[in-house]
């Protein structure tokens, strides 16, 4: 007699509270998204996403009856650590982003669904995602590359997550890169300064494209010319960087590279 998972048996919704956007996805026990809703914000703030929250999840779970919403089992939240850190890169005011400081995500989001609530780092969650669902080689060791507003990774160990001591393992965006500078001489800026997103936003900006645009999807960005070529030349010496310091320190079977940018990049 054949088994299977009842994909109703258990709900869970996940929460991403990003740099530029916010993401509210339900999953069903065999683990199929059920429904998904996205907001951009112009840098996150408190009070956006608690009202995002407000109409999100009544929005999220129109299509289940109540008897089914009694399955949803928890609320997972990736966000990154210290959000409210480089509020000039992210072009932040930064007392709104300081207001993270004492904000309780747990507090906050069963003040709406009483559900319990686990909060991950959100390039470590994005490296769980990518062992759990993605990893088409079945690699046991790799480190995972995340390119986003910030550039952020993780890491997998003898087939599972290796978070840390503090859950921020794979951490590469303050990894000091050796760079020249306009003069020509030796010197260092950290990864996340040289292969993230924010960057050719404002390398964009500069040239006279709508940097904005980068933020509305990431499945095509149109025709950005050189001034995209030059951020590929800038990310592929970072990554090569994050490649050679991480085997240096264990011997990966793969450096995987991810991101919110489209596959033709």
């Amino acid at each position: 007699v054949p088994f299977a998972l009842n994909s109703e048996g258990a709900f869970g919704i996940g929460l991403k509270v990003g740099r530029r956007s916010f993401d509210l996805t339900l999953i069903d026990l065999n683990g199929n998204v059920r429904a998904t809703l996205h907001e951009n914000v112009q840098y996150p703030s408190v009070i956006k996403l608690l009202a995002f929250l407000e109409k999100g999840i009544e929005a999220l779970t129109l299509g289940l009856n109540s008897d089914l919403r009694e399955r949803i089992l928890g609320v997972g939240v990736a966000t990154p650590y210290e959000i409210w850190s480089w509020a000039e890169e992210a072009g932040a005011p930064s007392e709104v982003l300081d207001e993270w400081k004492t904000f309780n995500f747990t507090q906050g989001i069963t003040s709406i669904i009483n559900l319990p609530v686990y909060v991950c780092n959100d390039d470590t969650a994005a490296c769980s995602a990518e062992l759990s669902f993605g990893n088409p080689h079945h690699f046991d060791n790799f480190m995972y590359v995340f390119i986003g507003t910030f550039i952020g990774g993780g890491v997998v160990l003898n087939g599972s997550l290796f978070t840390g001591k503090t859950g921020n393992a794979g951490a590469i965006g303050s990894l000091p890169q050796p760079v020249l500078d306009p003069q020509g001489k030796l010197s260092s800026q950290q990864l996340i300064m040289q292969s993230s997103l924010y960057i050719l936003e404002q390398m964009l900006i500069d040239a006279g494209y709508d940097g904005k645009s980068l933020w509305q999807s990431s499945e095509y960005w149109g025709e950005l010319g050189a001034t995209l070529d030059d951020w590929i030349d800038k990310v592929a010496d970072g990554l090569a960087y994050v490649a050679l310091c991480s085997m240096a320190i264990f011997d990966f079977e793969a450096i995987v590279i991810d991101g919110a940018i489209p596959v033709t990049v």
